[in-house]
C-alpha cells in the first residue's frame, strides 16, 4: 500500500547514501512493512525521514532535514549544503578520534 507523504520524506537512494545502508536494505525494509512505502507526485518510492533518522551517524535539526529533502528533490544548492554538512561531520569525527598508524 502506498500513501502520499505528509511528513518530510526522502527517496530510497538518498536514504541509502546518507545512512551507509544499501539500497536493497531499504527496499527490503519497505517490502517487509518495517518502513511505510510512500510515493511522491513523480511516482518515486519514498521513506519518511523519521524512519531513516535512527540510522544516521549525526543528528539533523529541522532546517537541515528540510535542506536534505530539497537536495533529494534535485536542488543543487541544497545538495552542496548537505554534502558540506556530512563532510564537516566526518572531519569532526576524524579529528576527535586518536590517530592509529598501525604501530605496535
Amino acid at each position: 500500500m502506498s500513501t502520499q507523504p505528509s511528513a518530510p520524506c526522502i527517496s530510497l537512494n538518498t536514504a541509502a547514501a546518507v545512512t551507509g545502508r544499501s539500497l536493497r536494505t531499504w527496499q527490503r525494509r519497505v517490502e517487509e512493512g518495517l518502513v511505510p512505502r510512500l510515493v511522491d507526485e513523480r511516482g518515486r518510492v519514498l521513506v519518511a525521514f523519521d524512519a531513516v533518522r535512527p540510522a544516521l551517524a549525526l543528528a539533523l535539526n529541522p532546517d537541515e532535514v528540510a535542506t536534505l529533502v530539497l537536495a533529494d528533490q534535485g536542488d543543487a544548492t541544497a545538495q552542496a549544503e548537505v554534502g558540506a554538512l556530512f563532510a564537516l561531520a566526518a572531519l569532526g569525527q576524524a579529528q576527535a578520534e586518536p590517530a592509529n598508524f598501525g604501530g605496535g
